[in-house]
């Protein structure tokens, strides 16, 4: 009974043999086994009752030896049980995590409308578009995060189940939740600031959606102001949210903490700096927009031509202006415009056909024929002489007028004209002139 004790102890004390006057006594550790007497060496032919005890000693350790390999060996086979029984449930739970998180996606992605807005008594502080977004977001982020954190679990426990990597187990659970207890302790300490900070941040936030909205009034013309008209209340609204949200950083933030220099502070610098870097091309082209948007110099609905491509003005904000031209829509930045010129065609762009008229034609009457065909398309119709070669005489008839098939139109009047006066064509004929090919 002593023996099976001192083998289920799992301590490994050593075997020694102790002398007791006339007896030896066996023990592992502090733990006495077998005492031996004079009687018992007699019994058994030793010599005397040391050399007895020395013999049952070396017995005791093989049987140790043996039984506690047995156990190691079990404990082991266990371990390893554990271990595959613990990857089992950490893959069936990941597994269940990820069908939850689909589900959520497809609620989500299938039922947008019973998706709320965020108020704040009336004021609309986040849309419901972007609350899904954010929740969209979430759902993917929570997914990854929580597969995460049964993964580290899961070799947390399998690390900590075998001795020679249970110290692995203790540097992995230290280099993760240490930080998170300095992090939390932190926090703890710097509550008050906290809530001042998520206070100011949401004031902020109501500020940037009231200017939105304010301005959206205005652009709708449901609220009229002397000094804006309605199509300058859209980059307006951008400039001034922009403005509040820098002004944020830079000035209300010291404020609000009570420090100068503080971490948000330095963030918020950190964060403009890299913004300005990164979007110096946009901020260059915004910059442009502004003298273009505030100057007037293009106008909905007029037409222009802006490094080659011509067309009536769609759209004019602080990044781009936007043509619609006969070959589609172009949308062309501001920054463009600083190193290809600009013209203005106004509300009627000019139409240009080249008519080329043998050299008989040459005279008076043929070009008041060609000035009444373009008058009869268009406003202030002119006819130029811009060659005159082997092949004839080569007029340039332009006439103003808005629409598209003006063109056409103008070459058909010039036909039906010419060909009603009996003026011959030259070889070259009709050809209209593109917007590009102007001086």
């Amino acid at each position: 009974m002593a023996l099976r004790a001192a083998a289920e102890s799992g301590e490994e004390a050593a075997v020694r043999v102790e002398r007791r006057g006339d007896e030896a006594a066996v023990l592992v550790g502090t733990r006495t086994i077998v005492t031996i007497g004079p009687d018992d060496a007699a019994a058994s032919g030793q010599p005397s009752v040391v050399a007895l005890a020395e013999d049952v000693a070396g017995r005791v350790r093989v049987a140790l030896a043996k039984e506690q390999s047995r156990s190691a060996a079990l404990l082991t086979l266990l371990s390893v049980a554990l271990v595959v029984l613990s990857g089992m449930v950490a893959l069936f739970f990941a597994r269940k995590i990820g069908q939850i998180a689909d589900r959520a996606r497809a609620f989500l992605e299938e039922h947008p409308e019973r998706i709320p807005a965020i108020r704040l008594q009336s004021i609309e502080v986040v849309r419901p578009e972007s609350f899904r977004a954010a929740m969209l977001i979430a759902t993917k982020a929570g997914r990854i995060l929580f597969r995460l954190g049964i993964a580290y679990g899961w070799v947390l426990i399998g690390l900590s189940l075998f001795e020679p990597t249970r110290g692995y187990a203790e540097r992995l659970s230290g280099f993760v939740f240490g930080p998170l207890y300095s992090l939390l302790a932190r926090l703890i300490g710097s509550l008050p600031l906290l809530v001042v900070a998520v206070i100011a941040a949401i004031a902020l936030i109501v500020l940037i959606r009231f200017i939105g909205l304010f301005f959206e009034g205005v652009a709708r013309g449901q609220t009229t102001l002397d000094w804006l008209p309605a199509d300058l209340a859209a980059p307006t609204s951008i400039l001034v949210r922009a403005s509040v949200v820098i002004g944020f950083f830079l000035v209300a933030a010291p404020l609000v903490l009570g420090n100068d220099d503080g971490a948000l502070v330095r963030a918020g610098t950190a964060v403009i700096a890299a913004l300005a870097l990164s979007t110096t091309p946009v901020a260059a082209s915004a910059a442009v927009g502004i003298v273009v948007v505030y100057g007037r110099r293009l106008s909905v609905g007029d037409h222009a031509e802006i490094g080659g491509r011509a067309g009536r003005v769609r759209a004019v904000s602080l990044l781009e202006v936007e043509l619609e031209g006969e070959d589609g829509t172009f949308r062309i930045p501001h920054l463009y415009s600083l190193v290809r010129p600009t013209r203005l065609l106004g509300p009627e762009p000019p139409v240009s056909v080249e008519v080329t008229l043998e050299k008989t034609a040459l005279d008076d009457e043929a070009r008041e024929l060609l000035r009444e065909a373009a008058g009869a398309v268009g406003s202030r119709p002119r006819v130029e002489l811009v060659r005159l070669d082997a092949e004839g005489a080569c007029y340039r008839v332009t006439t103003h007028r808005a629409g598209t098939g003006a063109a056409s139109e103008l070459v058909v009047l010039l036909a039906e004209a010419l060909s009603a006066a009996e003026i011959p064509l030259g070889r070259a004929g009709l050809r209209i002139v593109k917007p590009t090919e102007r001086s």
